[in-house]
């Protein structure tokens, strides 16, 4: 397939080299195009409106998906908090509990700068996401073993979290 272009125009016709007839049908004054200038007809750059578009489709992927955590989170500290205010909690539910605050504050910090981006400089062509806090949870949440339960309960009880 060989492309040509009008000139005048700009219009883009295509010919099969290999057929004949159409090598004769080649319009006079039509100029060859370049392998550039097929690929960018071919693959045009996106719009602005569809870089704008792809920005906010991955603006709203990522906000739900924080706003999902945030209320999973609230709700199972709300959970928790009850079993506590309950007088019955047990180690492992205030352990949880801890951890459980700890995660929501993350999430809430990540949605704060989340919001920040589409004012930001970049916007929308190269957005600069914030790094999701499940790498952030990981390294600052306190997994419940016996090795630290003994921690979680003293970070418990600094947060005045009543235990039996």
């Amino acid at each position: 397939m060989k492309y040509f272009k009008n000139p005048i125009t700009g219009e883009v016709f295509a010919y099969d080299m290999d057929d004949p007839s159409q090598v004769e049908a080649i319009l006079p004054g039509l100029v060859a195009m370049t392998d550039e200038e097929v690929q960018l007809h071919l693959n045009p750059p996106p719009t602005p409106e569809q870089i704008l578009a792809e920005a906010q489709a991955q603006f709203k992927v990522y906000n739900d998906h924080a706003n999902a955590q945030k209320l999973g989170l609230t709700n199972r500290i709300s959970t928790l908090q009850d079993s506590v205010d309950l007088d019955l909690a047990t180690p492992d539910d205030v352990a949880e509990l801890v951890t459980k605050q700890a995660a929501l504050l993350v999430w809430k910090k990540y949605s704060i700068l989340l919001g920040r981006i589409p004012t930001a400089i970049g916007w929308p062509a190269a957005p600069t996401w914030p790094p999701q806090p499940v790498d952030a949870i990981s390294d600052t949440m306190l997994s419940i073993t016996s090795a630290n339960r003994s921690t979680v309960i003293n970070l418990a009880n600094q947060q005045n979290v009543l235990l039996e």
